[in-house]
């Protein structure tokens, strides 16, 4: 399933607003494929052909995590 722009775009601002942070284009087009893939397969009654799962883009640690165990 590819979205047009505008909906990878909108779907962008949507997260900002939601989350408070920014994504790449490539993660908010994987994200709102497979969401749209879950609507199209939660809410049909009968899905004509398996519905694919998209390998996840390799991220890039924004932030580190902190030692919880260091005291």
């Amino acid at each position: 399933m590819i979205l047009p722009e505008e909906a990878i775009t909108e779907f962008q601002q949507l997260y900002k607003a939601r989350y408070g942070q920014d994504i790449s284009v490539e993660e908010a087009r994987f994200r709102a494929e497979n969401l749209m893939k879950l609507y199209r397969v939660t809410y049909t009654d009968h899905y004509p052909e398996p519905v694919p799962i998209c390998e996840k883009p390799e991220r890039k640690l924004t932030h580190k995590r902190p030692n919880r165990r260091a005291k």
